[in-house]
């Protein structure tokens, strides 16, 4: 339970960066990858281990390949590998979800792009704003 609470956590530090920034950092990602070994470590995880490794390398070879004609972004090639090898069994089911939600958000951007654009900018420089007075209170 404290595994899935981390994996909730991560996913939750990942969307909200790049909702406000576009980027995916490697460092939650690379969490992600160690706690899964903790998964399996513990037996959470990794029934099907070398299958699934397997997966998420196929995967990311072919979104590698999308990424090379600017298709999809390489922080989303990155993010996959580790979301592909918690998925396990439920490959197909996790896959029909990335599917549907990608949908529903290209509908949502297009219908409310330019207000999320500007909900968006406020919020990055309100954080901007914070950052910059908390360097001028440095001595």
């Amino acid at each position: 339970m404290v595994i899935w609470g981390f994996f909730g956590l991560i996913l939750l530090i990942i969307a909200l960066n790049d909702f406000l920034f576009f980027r995916i950092e490697d460092e939650p990602v690379i969490s992600l990858c160690v706690l899964y070994v903790i998964s399996c470590i513990f037996g959470v995880s990794g029934h099907n281990f070398l299958e699934g490794f397997s997966i998420a390398l196929a995967v990311f070879a072919v979104t590698f390949v999308l990424n090379r004609y600017d298709m999809i972004g390489g922080g989303d090639v990155k993010f996959l590998f580790p979301l592909i090898l918690f998925a396990e069994d439920n490959l197909d089911i996790f896959l029909i979800g990335v599917s549907v939600a990608g949908i529903a958000l290209a509908v949502i951007y297009m219908l409310f792009g330019r207000y999320i654009f500007a909900f968006r900018r406020k919020i990055v420089l309100k954080l901007l704003a914070v950052r910059k007075n908390k360097k001028k209170m440095c001595f």
